[in-house]
């Protein structure tokens, strides 16, 4: 499992720094991606109106390899999934973390 993830981790990580940059420069990009979320399994997708008013959270980078995350702050997602998305309730974020 891990190796097929490893292999693609430099397309993942250039994908995720340009929608970092593409969110930290084009308001509008970002409204009309939280429009187009999907509605199933579970709805993600907001109106127009709210993707207008919506504070838009800053995830800033740490210090340390490219695509590392703060396990705290990873948490704290998906203890909100968990609370208003009905996200499995026995995820563990060790599961997404090298050597986790």
């Amino acid at each position: 499992m891990f190796g097929r993830r490893q292999r693609g981790e430099p397309a993942f990580d250039k994908a995720l720094e340009e929608g970092q940059q593409i969110a930290d420069s084009d308001r509008a990009s970002v409204e009309q991606a939280m429009e187009d979320l999907p509605m199933k399994p579970v709805p993600l997708g907001v109106s127009k109106q709210t993707a207008a008013v919506m504070a838009l959270d800053d995830y800033p980078f740490i210090t340390g390899p490219v695509g590392s995350v703060d396990k705290v702050q990873l948490e704290r997602v998906v203890d909100v999934m968990q609370q208003f998305l009905g996200f499995d309730s026995s995820f563990n974020v060790n599961s997404m973390l090298t050597g986790g």
